[in-house]
């Protein structure tokens, strides 16, 4: 890990949740809170905007969910790591998200220590996402992001 602190996008609908978060992470070494969404919709342009290294996003939001913001996000090829935050651990949702590109999860309530200890080993992880990758499972992730960008239009176009 580099001497540089991880650089935090935060989206949360609760203003709530994204002041603890917010809270947590700037009184611990080696994080930068660098923009905050409250819902899916704002996500692509903070990440443009903000360049964060990780973005912690809930799943669940009124307009556009997470992990439609999440294949947002890995259409436009952005490389920002991306951890999930549900309050349903439910293994369709983290299997989904997984697929999309999500590089952790984590089940509201956490520990401040599981955050920080998540955060911190978000390098590992992209290690284990490519000797997956390699394995063949790209095929997947790729037919699971094609579904959910038709899903994600098919919403967008009601909406208009």
């Amino acid at each position: 890990m580099t001497d540089r602190p991880i650089r935090l996008l935060l989206v949360d609908d609760q203003d709530l949740v994204r002041l603890g978060l917010r809270r947590i992470l700037r009184r611990r070494d080696g994080f930068d809170v660098v923009g905050e969404c409250s819902d899916g919709d704002e996500v692509t342009a903070a990440v443009a905007e903000s360049t964060p290294d990780v973005v912690l996003m809930d799943i669940r939001m009124p307009r556009m969910t997470g992990l439609e913001a999440l294949a947002a996000l890995r259409e436009r090829g952005e490389q920002a790591r991306v951890v999930m935050l549900t309050a349903k651990g439910r293994d369709s949702d983290v299997a989904r998200g997984l697929a999309l590109g999500a590089d952790a999860y984590l089940t509201k309530p956490f520990a401040t220590a599981d955050l920080v200890q998540r955060m911190r080993a978000l390098p590992q992880l992209a290690d284990v996402a490519s000797d997956l990758q390699n394995q063949g499972l790209q095929a997947f992730v790729q037919i699971d992001r094609a579904q959910a960008s038709r899903r994600s239009s098919s919403v967008s176009a009601a909406a208009t």
